[in-house]
């Protein structure tokens, strides 16, 4: 009898608990933002050989190195707009009205090809404009002058060349 009454205290300590189920199926996830920054470059640099300031105008001169002229920039995917004017229309003049010495600018790329080799503007030329530039990386190039006469008269003859890097 005592037997039937442990088994019977089991059996309805049994039917009262809950009855247990199977674990439910979960999911959990979880993220990682992934990003850097590419800061904004944009620089145009132009440097003046010893020879852009000591020509020897009584002879014509051939692919003189005066100088060089470096661009980057990667603000616009549209790239940029490099442009060279000279005040004085190509051509050298001095203070005394002298006849002008007429020249022609080439520029020869040494890094990257943006600037292309030959790029040049002819005497009696405004500007050399070299648009849409794409290219992020540095972009060098020589700034060669080529004298297209000589002058007999004495003074001292100049010009200037203004480099423009406009973003598109």
């Amino acid at each position: 009898m005592k037997l039937l009454s442990v088994t019977t205290v089991a059996l309805a300590l049994l039917a009262s608990a809950p009855a247990m189920a199977a674990p439910a199926t979960q999911t959990k996830t979880s993220t990682l933002a992934v990003s850097g920054l590419v800061p904004e470059v944009c620089t145009l640099a132009v440097t003046a050989n010893p020879n852009a300031t000591a020509l020897t105008l009584t002879t014509q001169q051939t692919a003189v190195d005066v100088g060089s002229v470096s661009s980057q920039c990667n603000i616009s995917s549209a790239g940029y707009d490099l442009d060279v004017a000279p005040t004085n229309a190509s051509k050298l003049t001095d203070p005394n009205g002298n006849t002008p010495v007429s020249y022609t600018i080439n520029l020869s790329a040494t890094q990257g090809n943006a600037i292309n080799s030959g790029g040049y503007f002819a005497a009696d030329n405004n500007s050399l404009d070299i648009k849409a530039i794409k290219e992020t990386s540095e972009q060098k190039a020589k700034i060669l002058l080529n004298t297209t006469g000589s002058t007999p008269y004495a003074g001292t003859y100049t010009d200037t060349l203004t480099f423009t890097l406009t973003t598109l």
